[in-house]
């Protein structure tokens, strides 16, 4: 007797999925040096051909504001390029370069080609229109919509430097658009030189931030001037209200070029008003000026973190 498949069995083989996509992602990630929306995006252009940004940003699920973002960097690193269409000189279209299609064939293959591929003809007649099926019923229902996550401006600061703009950003799609997660861990840690984590540290606090791991989150705000970022915090969400505060300050840098300015105050203060709760934060004892800054914030000293290394560091 056949099995007869409960809405239970249904999520839990699409959460199998789900983790065996991210897991292969992930390794692609960490040896392309791209990010997902960037690897998503190259892809497309490789197997469709040159598109238009609209007709790119269907095809991803990607809004034009993140979408935007993606395709200049990748223009930067020369792997796509724009061009005006031939069809319609008022249309420019984005084409993948060679050295964009280089970076692909360099990177090992995810598989899933292989596990369709073991499906039989009369399997994908079955199973290519259920899983349409369900994904419009999830577009419906606004849970698999194309996200419109680009980051939010939430204020601006009028300093020595000049105006600065404040912006939240809450994904890495939406970080995208000023800078890289590693290139802002690299600047983190420069900032933050000599008290400042290692870059894989810093990097996986980025991640547990804003990466899309529904068991973590957070967010990340930018102090920008023409799109360069000369700070940034880092909020991470610690789901422990109750016990200690729900939201730890993670990393707090300012480039060395423009402090005194009052940009990392105007950027915690900000953070502070975004995150809607408690927040803890860890300085060491060494970094008075920092430990300065937060009391006149506001922050207060009750309590002496103590910890046990395993392993002495």
């Amino acid at each position: 007797m056949e099995k007869t498949y409960t809405e239970t069995d249904i999520l839990g083989s699409i959460r199998k999925i789900n983790h065996a996509i991210a897991k292969k992602s992930k390794l692609a990630i960490s040896k392309s040096g791209l990010t997902l929306p960037q690897l998503s995006v190259m892809q497309e252009l490789l197997r469709e051909g040159p598109m238009t940004a609209s007709e790119l940003s269907n095809s991803v699920s990607i809004s034009i504001s993140t979408l935007t973002g993606v395709v200049n960097r990748l223009e930067m690193k020369k792997m796509v390029k724009k061009n005006q269409s031939k069809r319609d000189r008022r249309s420019v279209v984005i084409s993948i370069t060679k050295k964009g299609e280089e970076k692909l064939d360099a990177l090992p293959p995810l598989g899933f080609e292989d596990a369709l591929g073991s499906l039989g003809s009369w399997d994908k007649e079955i199973f290519g229109p259920m899983v349409s099926k369900l994904a419009s019923a999830l577009e419906t229902d606004g849970l698999a919509k194309k996200e419109d996550d680009g980051p939010v401006l939430v204020g601006t600061f009028d300093g020595d430097c000049g105006k600065v703009e404040i912006y939240r950003t809450d994904s890495l799609n939406s970080l995208e658009f000023f800078t890289t997660a590693d290139d802002l861990a690299r600047f983190i840690m420069d900032a933050l030189h000599p008290y400042e984590d290692t870059f894989e540290d810093t990097l996986r606090g980025i991640y547990d931030a804003i990466g899309g791991d529904p068991r973590k989150g957070g967010f990340v705000v930018l102090a920008v001037q023409n799109r360069k970022v000369f700070g940034a915090v880092v909020m991470l969400e610690t789901r422990m209200q109750g016990y200690i505060p729900d939201k730890c300050l993670l990393f707090v840098g300012v480039d060395k070029n423009n402090r005194s300015h009052g940009i990392g105050r105007k950027l915690i203060e900000t953070a502070i008003e975004e995150s809607g709760g408690d927040i803890f934060l860890h300085v060491e004892y060494a970094n008075k000026g920092a430990q300065r800054l937060y009391e006149r914030i506001g922050f207060v000293n009750r309590y002496a973190e103590m910890r046990y290394y395993r392993h002495s560091k």
